[in-house]
């Protein structure tokens, strides 16, 4: 039995998980509304997750994917400036008082954003 070529996309966002989508279901020649048909889900909904304006969970996307005859496929590979290790080492190249300080201010940030979350709710 021959095996397909994978098709292969990379995302680092979830608001790209619409784009690959799109591109899978163009690249088999179907419709949104064919999708909704063999999948049960409403052409609308997926037109936002394509759109990006609704992240799908990974197993809708992925059942989405199944009905395009796909099957996804997770790589992880190490980001390329250490990830939270450069910020380990920041923060134990600032003194006590510097984390502190810092430590107040992203406080403040995140005390004005919950205000402001309040506020657009009333």
């Amino acid at each position: 039995m021959l095996t397909p070529n994978p098709i292969t996309y990379t995302c680092s966002k979830l608001s790209e998980l619409g784009d690959i989508l799109r591109a899978a279901r163009e690249r088999r020649g179907i419709s949104q509304r064919a999708l909704a048909r063999r999948s049960g889900i409403g052409q609308p909904a997926i037109s936002r997750i394509e759109r990006g304006t609704e992240s799908p969970s990974f197993e809708r996307f992925a059942y989405l994917l199944s009905c395009l005859g796909l099957k996804p496929s997770v790589q992880l590979e190490p980001l390329p400036h250490g990830g939270d290790r450069d910020q380990v080492r920041d923060q134990l190249d600032r003194s006590p008082s510097e984390r502190l300080e810092g430590a107040l201010d992203d406080a403040d940030v995140a005390r004005g954003l919950r205000h402001a979350a309040l506020n657009e709710e009333r």
